[in-house]
């Protein structure tokens, strides 16, 4: 008989075809595409601007990527949506007119192959009886300021986020209160710089204000609830005024000598006046720049949606500025052995999200003798210092830190599994090293000794010689673990707020293999400084050995 290999060949192809298919559709069935979606609430002034973006449709789905469409508008053709974000654009300007349509309705068909969502958006028009200035009261601005400070000779910066909370009658008057918080922290020097961009901050207020929409004029309250002018944009040039500054708690009086525009992110145009000291401020924004208290304004936003970007660096896309974000971001660097004690050095990178609302809650290490994976369900610790801290030791400052175990939380002759965490309003990140420890072999006792120290003149210059010995008192090392390092850890550093640390110290291999007794000669050339003298420069010396499972172990500082 024969074989028409061509039919073989179709056959097979279909059959495979099928089979890919099957598969195909078993993928899709096991992995159901979702979409979550929220309506949208805006609230704006009459008579935008034609393209003018009035907000954004919020929603996620679990893959793939969505799209977005109007299915319907009230009154048609005022809107329009841009497919692949979700930006809604004002199409029709005139008809954006609160005597006539005081309040403008769509449905959002929001996307992913063919499942959908439908999004109700409601449009609020204010009534604005002077178009020709614009108001700074709107509860849904959000500005980002920071002030400078070199009082003790460091930089500091500090950025905050100010916002409308609440109003307030005062003397038959109604103020909108401005509170501020802090939301990212700087504090740098020649030898050390300290970033925060995770801080706890709960809001306080910064001052109330009104406007006379009529006379273009913003009015705050002084420290005896007295009215004091804080703006004034119906000035001309070269006109004086007292404008009421905060820091100095008085007026200062102000020549204004040039008026401008400035245009924003969305296309609006502000005026813009400018002031005899450098004192610029902006219509319906605000003052730019303080020198009296070294503030200045970064951005500003109408919601989430970014209006005014004072810093213009292109690499920060203000229109993720305020998402929520993610987990952080955790590592397990170092596991050392000091003493009775287990230190575990970790880093913390990233808070996992935006400035305000998604602060570090909890760091520390997990640990479990039953898990490979530790969670904080097991045993943990949020004990915790900060390297290069502040003083603070805030649980949510970025960067290193350290955690530790005494052996007494450990039960004998087990294995333990250790991994770092850190837990924000999103949920707990792990570290992905995984430490393991097994308490049978729990303690290698070295004692660090400074045997001698003597000084030497080398060309004209004083040196100091330091012998630092490592004597081993006791182990119960098993066969299985092996030495792969042993010697002196040396830290030098000036000395300010903080304390010596083993781990930030240049390792100085003597010998491996065994656990004999070793020394290290050491040289300084102090120079400038002298060790011997000067408080402010140190030096501290650990033995130490590494051991072939991951563990160091150190002896006593000298």
């Amino acid at each position: 008989m024969r074989i028409n290999f061509f039919y073989v060949f179709l056959f097979l192809s279909v059959m495979l075809s099928c089979t890919e298919k099957d598969d195909e559709s078993m993928e899709v069935k096991d992995s159901a595409i979702t979409i979550s979606v929220e309506d949208l609430i805006i609230s704006i002034n009459e008579n935008p601007s034609n393209d003018f973006v009035l907000g954004k449709v919020k929603a996620k789905t679990n893959k793939g990527n969505l799209t977005y469409s109007i299915e319907e508008q009230n009154p048609s053709e005022a809107l329009s949506i841009i497919d692949s974000t979700g930006e809604l654009v004002v199409k029709n300007n005139s008809l954006f007119d609160f005597e006539v349509n005081p309040k403008i309705t769509a449905k959002v068909k929001v996307s992913n192959l063919d499942v959908f969502e439908l999004v109700t958006v409601t449009i609020t028009l204010n009534n604005i009886e002077n178009t020709s200035y614009i108001s700074m009261i709107n509860e849904n601005h959000i500005w980002v300021s920071s002030t400078y400070d070199n009082n003790d000779g460091f930089d500091t910066f500090i950025e905050h986020k100010i916002y409308f909370n609440g109003i307030d009658l005062v003397n038959n008057e109604t103020y909108f209160n401005l509170y501020y918080k802090q939301i990212n922290y700087s504090y740098g020097s020649p030898w050390f710089i300290i970033n925060n961009s995770s801080v706890e901050d709960e809001g306080q207020l910064l001052y109330k204000i009104r406007e006379d929409t009529e006379r273009e004029k913003v009015y705050t309250l002084d420290s005896n609830n007295n009215e004091v002018l804080l703006y004034d944009f119906s000035l001309e040039v070269n006109e004086a005024v007292d404008l009421w500054d905060h820091k100095t708690g008085s007026y200062i009086t102000r020549t204004l000598e040039s008026k401008g525009q400035v245009k924003l992110l969305n296309g609006e145009t502000r005026k813009r006046m400018f002031f005899n000291d450098n004192y610029i401020v902006i219509e319906g924004i605000g003052a730019l720049y303080n020198s009296n208290s070294n503030t200045a304004l970064y951005y500003l936003f109408n919601g989430d949606l970014p209006l005014y970007d004072g810093k213009n660096y292109q690499y920060v896309d203000l229109n993720d500025y305020w998402q929520e974000g993610g987990l952080p971001v955790i590592s397990l660097k170092e596991v050392s052995q000091v003493g009775d004690e287990i230190i575990f050095r970790s880093n913390l990178s990233s808070d996992g999200g935006n400035y305000i609302e998604n602060n570090i809650l909890e760091k520390g290490v997990c640990w479990s003798s039953t898990s490979n994976t530790p969670t904080i369900d097991d045993s943990h610790t949020m004990v915790f210092s900060n390297e290069n801290d502040d003083g603070s030791n805030r649980v949510n400052y970025l960067g290193t830190f350290y955690a530790s175990i005494n052996y007494s939380e450990l039960q004998p002759t087990t294995t333990y599994y250790f991994r770092a965490y850190s837990k924000n309003n999103n949920g707990v990140a792990y570290s992905n090293t995984i430490y393991t420890f097994d308490t049978t072999f729990l303690s290698i006792t070295l004692n660090t000794e400074l045997i001698n120290q003597e000084e030497e003149i080398e060309n004209g210059r004083r040196i100091i010689k330091y012998t630092v010995g490592g004597k081993v008192v006791s182990n119960n090392l098993p066969s299985s673990i092996s030495i792969i390092e042993k010697g002196i850890a040396v830290f030098n550093r000036f000395r300010f707020s903080n304390d010596p640390n083993p781990s930030e110290s240049e390792y100085y291999s003597i010998e491996a293999g065994t656990l004999d007794n070793f020394q290290y000669i050491h040289y300084i050339a102090p120079d400038a400084y002298d060790p011997l003298t000067d408080p402010f420069l140190y030096s501290v010396f650990w033995s130490y050995v590494k051991l072939s499972n991951g563990q160091i172990v150190y002896g006593n500082p000298v």
